[in-house]
């Protein structure tokens, strides 16, 4: 340790003591040295650490969501450099919008939790929560090379908590006008070898307008997620690991719009009128199951299998107003079946990935 001399006149007491204090703490640095917490990227389907990263990539830590008080995707990329999101899953990453920039139906950034893309349905509907997540993965610039297609502004790669032995539970509550219910629950079914995970969420706003017409909030916003997991790594087979995930989601947000009457304000007087029920609805179902096994100590082999069923659409006033004019429907179902296989090989001076990767997506729109 390096002491500078403040001044000439210190007594030899005070060094002394300066001195003792000095040879305690490094003492106690040897003794007790820091563990530094080493961050693993699995995004670009091989593990790596983080120094050994090439691409652009931000990592957010259980430990982070807890520290910075983050509580939803949206959160989770604001708080990232170079990307955007807002409340209603609209995102962005490195100001290239995940929606599209033509207008499209193809995402321009790829989701993935726990192994499973995410179809554009479930995305947009909000299918997914960072509630009970172990770590979040952004990957910034283009990774259509590993992600495939809808991966050109980067992707969001999204790890939960896996089921441990240990049985634990956690709760969380925030009241107010933005109440917030979550929960965690697991530990072990058969010993070492079968465990288990259910994390629920449950959010519900008020909102701040209100319509005039029919007596109630009309920019309202209530979701519900249920995920459970099931860990299996069996005796038979020590290099097997199993993980099925079930995940049901559910929303149904108001309009954010208002209307101005001819004396008021748009901030003080946030009114709509519209007689008929304005609202967007998604309802959703993912089931996934991912397999690793290390077939020997070079090669390893890895499949995700998911189904994702959605059903979304709106009911909205024909005339955006207090008249008897019609309602616009829209009701569409969306049922995504998907298949990856990789082969991991890792020799001392040749590391690389060799797989295959299938989607089939079939969108019916439904007589309303």
């Amino acid at each position: 340790m390096k002491l500078s001399l403040v001044a000439s006149a210190i007594n030899a007491a005070l060094i002394f003591s300066t001195t003792v204090s000095a040879n305690t703490d490094t003492q106690h640095t040897v003794d007790e040295e820091p563990q530094i917490e080493k961050i693993i990227v699995t995004g670009q389907k091989i593990a790596r650490t983080l120094q050994e990263t090439t691409t652009s990539v931000a990592v957010i830590s259980s430990k982070q969501f807890e520290q910075q008080n983050i509580s939803s995707f949206s959160d989770a990329l604001t708080f990232t450099a170079n990307a955007y999101a807002t409340p209603t899953n609209d995102f962005s990453i490195r100001g290239i919008n995940g929606k599209n920039v033509s207008g499209g139906n193809s995402y321009l950034a790829s989701v993935y939790v726990d192994g499973a893309v995410l179809s554009r349905e479930m995305i947009s509907g909000g299918g997914f929560s960072t509630w009970d997540a172990q770590q979040v993965e952004i990957l910034r610039g283009p990774q259509s090379t590993l992600q495939g297609r809808n991966a050109l502004a980067g992707a969001v790669i999204l790890n939960t908590k896996k089921p441990t032995d240990e049985w634990q539970g956690i709760y969380k509550i925030k009241s107010g006008e933005y109440g917030e219910k979550e929960v965690a629950v697991g530990g072990g079914l058969i010993e070492d070898q079968l465990t288990f995970r259910i994390s629920g969420e449950h959010k519900e706003i008020d909102g701040f307008n209100t319509n005039i017409t029919r007596n109630e909030s009309s920019d309202f916003n209530e979701d519900d997620l249920i995920r459970v997991k099931f860990l299996l790594t069996p005796d038979a087979i020590p290099d097997l690991e199993m993980q099925l995930s079930y995940t049901h989601a559910k929303n149904t947000r108001g309009t954010f719009g208002i209307f101005e009457p001819d004396s008021g304000s748009p901030y003080n007087q946030r009114f709509t009128n519209n007689n008929d029920k304005q609202e967007q609805f998604f309802d959703a179902d993912l089931l996934t199951l991912a397999t690793e096994y290390q077939l020997n100590d070079k090669w390893s082999m890895t499949a995700v299998t998911a189904h994702s069923d959605v059903d979304s659409g709106y009911d909205w006033d024909g005339d955006n107003g207090p008249e008897d004019k019609g309602t616009r429907l829209y009701n569409a179902d969306i049922e995504t079946i998907s298949q990856e296989i990789r082969f991991n090989f890792d020799y001392e001076n040749l590391q690389g990935i060799v797989g295959g990767y299938y989607s089939n997506e079939k969108m019916q729109v439904l007589p309303s």
